[in-house]
């Protein structure tokens, strides 16, 4: 694996970008891990097809792309994510996604992050120098407490991954890479979460309930 580190100074002669040592990754491919300081990395071994970028960034397993790290509050451009969908690359489609059975076992709540506990979890394989030098970094521990001040509101992927199971649905919205890797954590992707709301029997269901209200409302 090849591990970049960018280096910069007041001036611009002294900044570089300079190689780190290589991780051994069991494999030939070449992961891409760049950050401002040496405290980007992955916290498992043997991991492969992996993008780290930003200083704290941790991967913890093969085949994810991380930017930034768990004081991080905005990842952003001008313009939305796009998710690469052809056609013509999609197999065994289906007219089977769970619609209204799906969104009633949801539980949307509000929550705030514990940013500290998450910044421990990913850097528990850390060396201990790399901690020492990360608890005297105040800037970063001060960027934790303030994230923690926000109130977030969504679902929690282990609810999401149960009342997906209940039905028998294999929702790819749910990241459970942690159930096998005890160094990752659950996640979800959210704009997949729209395509239960896009079912048909929900709108079936709001067209009734317009019909109902237009009958027995105002």
């Amino acid at each position: 694996m090849l591990k970049l580190q960018i280096v910069f100074s007041s001036s611009l002669a002294e900044s570089q970008l300079r190689i780190l040592k290589p991780i051994t990754s069991g494999s030939k491919s070449i992961s891409f891990i760049l950050g401002v300081r040496d405290d980007v990395d992955v916290n498992a071994t043997g991991l492969f097809y992996v993008i780290a970028v930003g200083q704290g960034t941790i991967i913890a397993a093969s085949g994810k792309a991380r930017f930034g790290n768990s004081a991080t509050t905005s990842n952003g451009g001008w313009v939305g994510w796009t998710n690469l969908s052809d056609g013509r690359f999609k197999k065994n489609v289906k007219d089977n996604a769970p619609g209204l059975d799906f969104i009633i076992k949801l539980r949307p709540v509000t929550y705030n992050m514990d940013a500290p506990g998450l910044n421990a979890f990913l850097h528990k394989n850390d060396s201990r120098e790399t901690k020492a030098l990360a608890a005297e970094n105040s800037l970063h521990i001060n960027a934790l407490r303030e994230k923690e001040q926000i109130t977030y509101a969504g679902f929690i992927a282990h609810d999401v991954k149960i009342a997906a199971k209940e039905l028998g649905y294999n929702f790819s919205s749910v990241d459970v890479d942690a159930a096998k890797k005890e160094n990752d954590t659950y996640g979800l992707r959210y704009t997949e979460m729209l395509v239960p709301l896009a079912n048909k029997s929900a709108f079936i269901l709001l067209i009734q309930y317009d019909s109902l209200f237009q009958a027995f409302g105002a």
